[in-house]
């Protein structure tokens, strides 16, 4: 056991939140204290007004037993989910209650220094409205993470961004404790606190968006691997494919399947008149995108669906090694494309469960996302919370008795 003080606060505080108010006799099972380091816990979460007691637990003999519960409105943090169209940043108290949030679109091609000013700007206006100061902040952002440095590394989809130091510049700006993980990442963490994913400890996300990401959890616990690019499927390769790819190999399974590449062909059914209706929908000057061919297919377009049905097959054919190699009990499909009618999530139920192993496809469940768009911000808030009450972090800020203004928390704590 470590001989912090502090030691096992982090645990008590991560049962709470997950399992809701329990009994001291539950906690000690859950964290494996004693009861005297359980009461000892609860004594410092009461000292920073996190504790409440919560209904009388049931009795099995004898005086009944008191439950306790964290006070979820004691703080929050500033959860920013970023897109490579539009972000969207929430306060997020510390239950996973979403108090308010904005939206705004964004253009990431314009660079790091324009997008994420925006996501400052956001970040404070929101905090004007709710009132108070933010625990901590944390940013979610589509491509490869380095979360030891913070930053991004080569992302496909961010051009201009490659070591920009994300992390740091937004806790400058900010002045609080800032994080920085992968969108997919945070998306799964969501949808298996909140969402889809609840009761499955072995579950992987995967979002199909402009890119394709997935976000791996065995055990109940987020898989970021050793450099943290775990769960990249959208770099995975598509026999037979050779389109070129902006990571620089070609056949990727988001250069030919992700949103950016059908917005590519939808333009092309449009232009060169293999899809009539294609044409028609994008005269008033709307885009030839996914969306549009998502549109086309659900009005019977057969080039449009064609084209979802080849996309959907590809990334089952992918997805089916991901299934065999990890074997989780559920697969959620989230994003915009997910959406895009039942075609393409019908193809890729279709392939892969024709090529995944029978015994890791079995019992498998194939499922949407259940969160939408929320997904983003909880799972980021998961994220920032997560990183608050790691023990490098806690110990620096406990004793002061908030995290508040302390933008050099941000380089403390472990990955959880």
């Amino acid at each position: 056991m470590d001989s912090s003080p502090n030691a096992g606060l982090g645990s008590v505080v991560r049962e709470l939140r997950s399992s809701g108010p329990l009994t001291r006799q539950e906690l000690m099972g859950a964290t494996g204290l004693t009861r005297p380091q359980v009461d000892q816990r609860l004594g410092q979460l009461r000292e920073l007004n996190l504790l409440e007691e919560a209904a009388v637990a049931a009795s099995t003999g004898g005086r009944r037993p008191r439950a306790v519960g964290l006070r979820p409105r004691t703080g929050y943090v500033l959860a920013v989910a970023m897109g490579v169209t539009g972000v969207t940043v929430g306060a997020v108290d510390l239950s996973g209650s979403i108090i308010d949030e904005r939206s705004a679109a964004i253009d990431v091609s314009a660079g790091p220094h324009d997008a994420l000013g925006l996501c400052v700007r956001l970040c404070q206006e929101l905090t004007a409205d709710v009132g108070g100061e933010p625990w901590a902040a944390g940013i979610a952002v589509p491509g490869p993470v380095d979360i030891g440095h913070g930053i991004v590394v080569s992302p496909p989809i961010l051009p201009g961004w490659d070591q920009f130091p994300i992390r740091d510049w937004l806790a400058e700006k900010l002045h609080m404790a800032t994080w920085l993980d992968n969108d997919a990442n945070a998306i799964a963490l969501g949808e298996y606190r909140y969402g889809a994913g609840r009761g499955h400890r072995n579950m992987v996300y995967v979002k199909l968006g402009s890119g394709i990401g997935s976000g791996i959890i065995m055990g109940g616990v987020l898989q970021r691997g050793d450099g943290g690019c775990a769960g990249d499927v959208g770099h995975l390769p598509v026999p037979g494919a050779s389109a070129p790819c902006p990571c620089g190999n070609i056949g990727c399974l988001e250069a030919v399947a992700g949103g950016l590449a059908l917005g590519r062909v939808a333009t092309a059914l449009a232009e060169d008149g293999r899809s009539p209706l294609l044409r028609t929908l994008t005269e008033d000057g709307a885009e030839a995108d996914a969306s549009a061919l998502a549109r086309a297919a659900e009005r019977g377009d057969p080039a449009a669906l064609e084209t979802l049905r080849l996309a959907g097959s590809q990334i089952g054919d992918v997805l089916a090694s991901v299934v065999s190699l990890l074997n989780p009990s559920q697969l959620v499909l989230g994003g915009g494309l997910s959406y895009s009618g039942d075609v393409l999530v019908s193809s890729i139920r279709k392939s892969l469960y024709a090529r995944a192993l029978p015994l890791a496809s079995r019992d498998l469940l194939v499922r949407r996302a259940a969160l939408g768009e929320a997904g983003g911000v909880l799972g980021t808030a998961e994220l920032i919370v997560e990183r608050l009450f790691s023990p490098g972090v806690l110990d620096q800020w406990v004793d002061d008795g908030t995290p508040q203004g302390r933008p050099e928390l941000t380089r403390g704590g472990t990955t959880a």
